[in-house]
């Protein structure tokens, strides 16, 4: 799972949603920019975006600075900029596609190479708390059958 924070612009820095992913092993062909198709698990709510491959070690891994511009008219989905207003579970997919500008936003011209769950993070609320009880383990102090006679 990747997880987003609303309103955080991409970058280096600490604190930037900063998403890695191993992608280079399931990519068929090169040279490859990514598209990202992105869906909100609750409404349905689809968003597009190329973004590019940061990482300076694409054979181990691949690394992407979105930057999430919720409330911005018109983000630019040619280089990363994403408005995904419904913090919660968005479902994530990964196109390689071929590396070309303008980049093509139909996700039906590219190869699928992953697909994952993102956590939309909302800038404007806390962290939240875990309601659920705490795991209990169960008592194993019931005696243990050692292979008695059988009546």
């Amino acid at each position: 799972m990747i997880s987003i924070t609303q309103g955080i612009s991409g970058g280096t820095g600490a604190g930037q949603n900063n998403c890695v992913m191993t992608l280079s092993d399931s990519t068929p062909f090169y040279p490859v920019d990514y598209l990202f198709l992105f869906t909100n698990l609750g409404t349905g709510a689809t968003v597009v975006s190329y973004c590019q491959d940061s990482s300076p070690n694409t054979p181990a891994y691949n690394q992407f600075f979105f930057s999430e511009v919720s409330g911005i008219t018109g983000p630019n989905p040619q280089n990363g900029q994403i408005a995904l207003p419904n913090a919660g579970e968005w479902k994530y997919q990964v196109y390689a596609m071929g590396a070309t500008v303008p980049h093509n936003l139909n996700t039906t011209q590219g190869t699928l190479v992953q697909t994952g769950l993102l956590n939309v993070i909302s800038s404007n609320s806390p962290l939240p708390e875990w309601t659920t009880p705490p795991l209990v383990m169960p008592s194993w102090s019931s005696p243990i059958n050692t292979g008695g006679q059988r009546n």
